[in-house]
């Protein structure tokens, strides 16, 4: 994926929403990394996985190079597993990819795992994950609808899980997502107006997703 988008190892590479830092615990093997993500929570975790890696609370729509300490750009960003589909307006998208060009060097990379377009999202899919070892069992069933509003679709992910814990009892909670189906000539706008010239490739790193890779001028 960096590799593609012409960026070296031992490169300096800013993740975007890094959400647990799963994906920077296997990048920080050939990268200085760096990490933000807009939920403090979710730092807390990627920084016990990523002890060495400089992490940042801020909102990929709205930070800078000074967030980080740091005059110096970076080589490249990345921003995966569809997060800018939590920005859920053109302005917002916009505003990040705005962000995301000013965090890195002239010739750096921009790497933007999107969500869903409009044409790929599938609303009455449901499925359901189980995982279990000695301590801990749950279930989680997922339903898939969207919601349409001002002639723009949002995807809505609602989640329902079972919990339990040995020696703790049981537990049941729910959550919902949504996110912007962001038609695709939207994204590529966005990139153009940030000054990032931008490709995007069909094969990605999940089905119907596909992957932009994009280079600052």
């Amino acid at each position: 994926m960096l590799a593609a988008g012409g960026v070296p190892d031992g490169a300096r590479v800013l993740e975007a929403a890094c959400g647990t830092g799963a994906y920077a615990a296997r990048l920080r093997e050939r990268f200085r990394m760096s990490c933000l993500d807009i939920s403090e929570g979710l730092i807390a975790v990627s920084r016990k996985k990523n002890p060495d890696v400089p992490h940042v609370v801020a909102d990929m729509a709205d930070f800078t190079l000074g967030d980080f300490g740091a005059d110096e750009p970076f080589d490249a960003l990345v921003c995966l597993f569809g997060s800018v589909g939590y920005l859920l307006t053109a302005e917002r998208v916009r505003a990040a990819l705005r962000c995301f060009a000013e965090a890195v060097r002239p010739g750096g990379a921009v790497i933007v795992e999107p969500w869903l377009a409009p044409e790929t999202f599938k609303p009455g899919f449901s499925w359901l994950d189980t995982y279990q070892d000695d301590d801990v069992k749950l279930a989680r069933a997922s339903y898939s609808s969207v919601r349409e509003e001002a002639g723009a679709k949002y995807s809505i992910l609602d989640f329902e899980w079972v919990v339990t814990r040995t020696g703790v009892g049981l537990d049941r909670f729910s959550e919902r997502h949504e996110l912007w189906l962001c038609p695709r000539e939207v994204m590529a706008e966005a990139f153009r107006a940030a000054g990032l010239r931008a490709r995007f490739e069909e094969e990605g790193l999940l089905p119907r997703r596909g992957i932009w890779i994009a280079r600052k001028d």
